[in-house]
């Protein structure tokens, strides 16, 4: 699912959450922050809805600027459990 280009992105997040559960513990405590990344991810799917769902509501320069810093934060935090995760597979295909 996770690969599948035709998965929701909320079905790959769901997805990854699933099977990154029972790995949490074994995460370097920067990439551990479940809360913080389920809030981020929240608040870009709900973004993503209202820009494919328009109200016609305008938004503030403000809102802007922060959705954008939010999901840099993310993109890097995902790129980082990507690389830990693959980094992971390396080590244990030696």
């Amino acid at each position: 699912m996770l690969l599948n280009p035709r998965s929701t992105s909320s079905i790959r997040v769901e997805e990854f959450r699933k099977r990154s559960k029972p790995l949490r513990s074994a995460l370097p405590h920067d990439l551990a922050d479940v809360l913080r990344l389920d809030a981020v991810a929240e608040l870009l799917r709900v973004s993503r809805n209202s820009v494919g769902h328009p109200t016609g509501a305008d938004v503030d320069a403000d809102t802007a600027r922060v959705h954008l810093q939010m999901a840099g934060l993310y993109l890097r935090k995902m790129t980082d459990l990507r690389g830990h995760f693959e980094g992971q597979a390396a080590g244990s295909a030696d």
